[in-house]
């Protein structure tokens, strides 16, 4: 059976066995450059909340995760650019924290059938503080001189070198 190109989904505009066959694992991904890291699974619990407002925690559940973002489904809906907070918890109860707080904006939105909404979320690293001023640190104990202290009288005697010839 073959697919009519002006509808993406078909005949039936249905999502069936045929139009699912698009939809690519992420190892693909991965290997097509499209993703930076791999997923990892997981279903983990989790609070989140929007960064302005801390006192207002909703539940939801982490579906995968990564090292630069992860997938949160839950009841309530954020758009996209949204900065959230995310805490994963370490038991179902939310009672007792598994990490710190990780901040997030939300990069996608998109609806589940069973009245869940998915969110894509990306981490948000913030930046590096440099120092206001190096300086080295040095040990009262290990004083080595300089270059310019030694002279050519404290290194002794020239140590003989064997000579090597080259070649075969």
């Amino acid at each position: 059976m073959m697919r009519d190109p002006k509808k993406p989904l078909g005949s039936t505009g249905r999502f069936s066995a045929e139009n699912l066959v698009a939809v690519s694992s992420d190892e693909r991904s991965v290997r097509r450059g499209r993703r930076a890291a791999p997923r990892t699974e997981v279903c983990r619990p989790c609070l989140f909340w929007v960064e302005d407002t801390p006192e207002d925690k909703a539940q939801g559940v982490l579906l995968d995760v990564s090292p630069y973002g992860m997938r949160l489904r839950t009841l309530e809906t954020h758009d996209p650019g949204t900065i959230l907070c995310v805490q994963m918890m370490r038991d179902e109860e939310f009672r007792v924290p598994l990490s710190a707080p990780i901040r997030v904006e939300v990069a996608y939105q998109g609806k589940n059938y069973e009245g869940f909404v998915d969110h894509g979320l990306r981490r948000l690293i913030g930046q590096v503080k440099k120092p206001r001023e190096y300086t080295p640190i040095r040990h009262p104990g290990s004083h080595r001189p300089s270059t310019q202290e030694k002279q050519i009288s404290d290194l002794g005697p020239k140590p003989r070198r064997l000579e090597r010839k080259r070649g075969y």
